[in-house]
Formats: C-alpha cells, structure tokens, sequence
C-alpha cells in the first residue's frame, strides 16, 4: 500500500512540474494537492531548495563571528539589543509600508 502511494505521489508530483512547465499552474497546484501533508510537505523542500542559492563555508563562518561578536556586546553591557515587543512592532509597521 505505502509502495503504491509513493508511487502515486511520484506520479502525481511528476505531472504536477509537468502542468507547471506548460504553464498550467492552477492545475498543478490543484495536483499537488492531492498529496498527503508530508508528500506536499516533501514537494515544498524540494521547491525551496530548487531556488535558495548554495552558502558557502565563509558565509557560515563570518555568520558566526557575527554572533559571536554580538553576544560578548550584549554581555559586556555595550549592547543591550531591543526589547522583544519594540522589535516586533516595528517589524510589523515595516510590512504594513511594504502593502500599502
């Protein structure tokens, strides 16, 4: 039984990228989601990582100097951050400027 759905899902995921390339997206979108939450979620992984591009190791690492160097700033007292809710505010006034 599990056989025949991955089968399916192959299937369905298949003509799904196959509605999609012949710019039929309502239809590949009504196709995908036929699938199972974790096909669909194993649809949406492979989406992502279609368009996210590769990071590179000095990427990662200068990320992590980043870190670093903020958390001993906030421990010597130097950079207290923002609190949570002034943070999120101000997030949230950012994406209303963005929609209107």
């Amino acid at each position: 039984m599990k056989t025949r759905r991955r089968r399916n899902a192959r299937r369905t995921s298949a003509n799904a990228v196959a509605l999609l390339n012949g710019n039929f997206c309502l239809e590949g979108t009504r196709a995908s989601l036929e699938l199972t939450p974790a096909e669909r979620l194993e649809l949406a992984r492979e989406l992502i990582t279609s368009v996210e591009p590769e990071q590179s190791p000095e990427w990662a690492t200068a990320w992590k100097a980043e870190l670093a160097n903020r958390w001993v700033a906030y421990e010597a007292g130097s950079d207290p951050g923002v609190p949570f809710d002034e943070e999120i505010e101000s997030v949230r006034s950012e994406l209303r400027a963005t929609r209107q």
